[in-house]
């Protein structure tokens, strides 16, 4: 019998509908594993977007939180400057009568503009006399002194007042728009209780005001500037900074709802779906957003989505194509079986055609914790109540030195109090920074088991603390020395300046306030009578006080006495006999005069108004010109001048003059 096959009768045969689903079961696994690719690729692209949008909030927020450190180093700084400490305690009728004490410390206020181009200006605020002093005015009479060349937009002097110098909280922030001298500003205001051992009581503040303009600089990398905003809230969800150029209401960002230290996530605001990547401050608890349209995330993929839709449209028509006649060809010898078989008002048995998927995608995305190492701010104040005596208890010490990491129990304490002499005060605070963290890894790195913490003071200052079980104080003092004179080793090789280092020993934690001041002191010596000693110790410094033997001394006040102008005179005679001489340093020059390195380096800066170092520069510098004039090597330039090797006197060039030797040859 003649068999007569239709694609009509194939369509309805329940053999080729069976055919017919399996292979549309096995088209669809090429479907989803291009789904699953477009769907991971958006997924990889949001997670790049966030690394690298986290990374730059990290560290933009790691610089904000260095400049509050430092804010918070120049608080510290000036509770022990003794101009500022007699502002604090005159009253309002001896400032009004005599008004010194307040011109001298405005002085000094103004002297920290120098370097500080983040701050745009430093009020103090006396209740004793209720007067206020900042980088540029003495205000006997706050109240006329605000809205002359100062005040806060929206603010009149009473509401400043209350706001301000009344404040009774220990640390506010506020953001503000700051008028001086006709000048504008968007400013974040930093306002603290200043106190210090010296102080007398009362609340008195002290105000910083920051450049809204500079923090924003930090975040410049991100890309928020087009259509998104930046933001960063308080604890308390106050909006402390902000650029929000999409005219975003910020009002509706709940804080609370970022329950982690950083991710990111989808938020409606305004009606817009934006991507945001947020970042939680680890010191102060402050949270920074960074926030986008959605859109523009996956604007990159654009062209590649249109291009996987045209695909996955020409896989749907060929396909389908495909498969029917796939289904028609197996299925046809199994159909005209059934035919001849006579079976076709009957099911047909078959096999099953068994196909497992499975789904072996596994997407792991391990994002890298990074260290932070930053010094806290409760660390910071507990090392504060500590150094400065205001642990008032045995058990409030030893609180403090648990809350540190230092031994709570010792047979021997240590304090050494290094000070960094002759740092450029002109250099950025990077600069300086980075100078002290790579003092700081310098003396971590030394293998002394006795060390137990080392905590920045100021710009210039770092106090080590050691402790250890052994009961030879003698001993003990030996250790110090010696790695006081490895650091120094060190340093002597691979940095530009000297140290000076002041110490004193106790036997109980109770004392270790004493021994921060003791240190002070030593470090204040004039003449030179440690010996070959490195450390400045207290006990070898207090037999000198106690002969009160007080040729050399260093005036609050801008005096210099005659005999310090004579010394004076007679080291630049000397530096200009020897300048050429390589070996030529602050600590030779402070040897030879028979005077401490910190004595010689505050002496000279206060009388020649230069750093010794650059003043040394200064003249190497122009005899190095004229021998260059005179069409001299630079190799034998950089030898009769002073320097080890060309390459040392080719960075002094290019930070004197700018540019090479060579370019400057007429």
């Amino acid at each position: 019998m003649k068999l007569k096959f239709h694609f009509t009768n194939i369509r309805n045969h329940t053999v080729f509908i069976k055919f017919l689903g399996n292979m549309f079961l096995i088209l669809i696994i090429p479907f989803l594993i291009l789904l699953i690719m477009y769907s991971g690729l958006n997924s990889k692209i949001k997670d790049q977007t966030y690394e690298r949008n986290l990374g730059v909030l990290e560290s933009s927020v790691q610089k904000i939180e260095l400049l509050f450190d430092n804010m918070d180093q120049i608080s510290f700084y000036l509770n022990d400057n003794i101009n500022i400490i007699n502002y604090y305690n005159v009253d309002s009728v001896s400032m009004k009568n005599k008004t010194t004490d307040m011109i001298k410390a405005q002085k000094d206020l103004a002297a920290m503009k120098v370097g500080n181009n983040d701050i745009l200006n430093i009020q103090l605020y006396s209740e004793m006399s209720d007067t206020l002093i900042d980088y540029f005015t003495n205000a006997l009479y706050a109240d006329r002194y605000y809205g002359s060349s100062f005040s806060l937009e929206g603010l009149n002097y009473e509401q400043f007042k209350n706001k301000y110098l009344k404040q009774k909280s220990n640390i506010t922030y506020h953001y503000e728009e700051m008028n001086t001298n006709g000048m504008t500003n968007e400013v974040l205001v930093y306002d603290r209780y200043h106190a210090g051992v010296n102080i007398g009581k009362g609340n008195n503040r002290i105000i910083f005001y920051i450049s809204k303009d500079r923090m924003l600089q930090f975040f410049t990398p991100l890309e928020y500037q087009k259509d998104g905003f930046i933001c960063m809230l308080d604890e308390n969800g106050q909006v402390l900074l902000s650029n929000n150029p999409g005219d975003y209401c910020l009002n509706q960002i709940d804080s609370k709802a970022f329950d982690t230290d950083s991710g990111y996530t989808n938020l409606v605001i305004d009606g817009r779906k934006m991507f945001v990547t947020y970042y939680r401050s680890k010191v102060r608890n402050w949270l920074c957003l960074e926030a986008i349209p959605a859109s523009r995330v996956l604007t990159v993929t654009n062209g590649f989505r249109a291009l996987m839709l045209c695909l996955l449209l020409l896989a749907a028509i060929v396909g389908t194509l495909l498969v029917l006649l796939m289904a028609r060809k197996l299925s046809k010898p199994i159909i005209e079986a059934s035919d001849i078989l006579g079976h076709q008002d009957k099911k047909v048995h078959m096999e099953d055609f068994v196909e497992e998927i499975k789904k072996l995608v596994e997407h792991n995305t391990d994002l890298m914790e990074k260290m932070q190492q930053q010094i806290s701010i409760m660390r910071t104040e507990a090392i504060y109540k500590l150094l400065t005596g205001k642990c008032s208890n045995e058990a409030a010490i030893l609180e403090v030195l648990d809350k540190i990491g230092i031994k709570k129990s010792a047979a021997h304490y240590v304090i050494l109090l290094v000070t960094c002499n002759d740092i450029n005060v002109d250099a950025q605070l990077e600069d300086i920074s980075a100078q002290k963290v790579y003092l700081d890894n310098i003396i971590r790195q030394q293998d002394f088991n006795e060390i137990q913490d080392i905590y920045h003071i100021d710009f210039e200052r770092m106090v080590v603390f050691l402790a250890s079980e052994d009961t030879s104080a003698k001993y003990v003092r030996e250790r110090a020395e010696s790695l006081v004179q490895n650091v120094m080793e060190v340093i002597e090789k691979n940095i530009f300046y000297s140290i000076s280092v002041g110490g004193d020993i106790v036997d109980d934690a109770l004392k270790l306030p004493k021994a921060f001041m003791h240190a002070q002191r030593a470090l204040n010596i004039p003449q030179n009578v440690f010996g070959i000693r490195k450390v400045q110790w207290y006990a070898r410094a207090k037999q000198y006080m106690d002969m009160e033997i007080h040729e050399l001394s260093i005036q609050d006040d801008d005096y210099i006495s005659l005999q310090n102008l004579v010394m004076i005179e007679k080291v630049k005679e000397y530096i200009k006999e020897n300048y050429r001489d390589p070996q030529m340093s602050l600590t030779s020059v402070g040897e030879e005069f028979c005077i401490t390195e910190v004595y010689l380096s505050k002496l000279f800066k206060k009388a020649t108004g230069e750093n010794f170092s650059k003043y040394i520069e200064g003249m190497r510098m122009k005899y190095a010109k004229e021998l260059m004039d005179q069409n001299n090597k630079v190799a034998d330039v950089a030898d009769m001048a002073g320097y080890n090797s060309p390459q040392v006197f080719r960075r002094a060039w290019k930070r004197y003059y700018g540019g090479t030797p060579s370019e400057n040859i007429r």
